[in-house]
């Protein structure tokens, strides 16, 4: 699993220009443009992630004020030996939302609402590296070999049959329902 490549600090750009070399950092505006299009674009091809999924074991209680959350209760949860002390964790949803729950003699004693990290498929990001290098060398000339009139200019373009194939790969074996 990767991190999507991004340009907003020293780091990222040094970590892009490793994998990109002609990556215009320059203009990191439009350096951002095109990661932040190529990244939509991968999504938007991806498959449809599973839904939400409550889990039934756990019940919580999640209070907000003024839209930030300021307080969760745990009102429910699976029956944990009686003796059990240490920490259980809960996932809440698929989009990483989970509770853990400390337990002291078996009786819940603490409780933190966290979300693990955004895990990012490596294909997806080769995916989103080749369509941003995609995006920029077909917007840096026109069809008589121009450069945009600003310099840096661009035109979205489809993802590709090779950036498709990197998405969701083929495996040459028929599928047949």
């Amino acid at each position: 699993m990767s991190n999507w490549y991004t340009n907003t600090t020293p780091e990222e750009a040094d970590r892009l220009l490793a994998a990109w070399p002609g990556a215009p950092i320059e203009n990191a505006e439009l350096c951002s443009f095109l990661l932040d299009v190529a990244r939509d674009q991968v999504l938007s091809y991806a498959p449809t992630p599973a839904e939400e999924e409550e889990v039934t074991e756990v019940n919580v209680r999640i209070t907000y004020e003024d839209g930030v959350q300021t307080g969760v209760e745990l009102l429910w949860s699976a029956d944990v030996a009686p003796d059990f002390t240490g920490t259980e964790t809960y996932p809440l949803s698929a989009r990483g939302l989970r509770l853990e729950v400390t337990y002291t003699d078996g009786q819940p004693t603490g409780q933190v609402l966290t979300t693990a990290p955004e895990v990012v498929p490596s294909n997806y990001v080769y995916a989103q590296l080749q369509q941003a290098r995609n995006l920029w060398n077909a917007g840096r000339a026109d069809e008589s070999g121009n450069v945009g009139t600003e310099g840096f200019s661009f035109t979205p373009r489809p993802l590709d049959k090779t950036i498709r194939s990197i998405i969701r790969p083929t495996s040459g074996v028929a599928n047949v329902l």
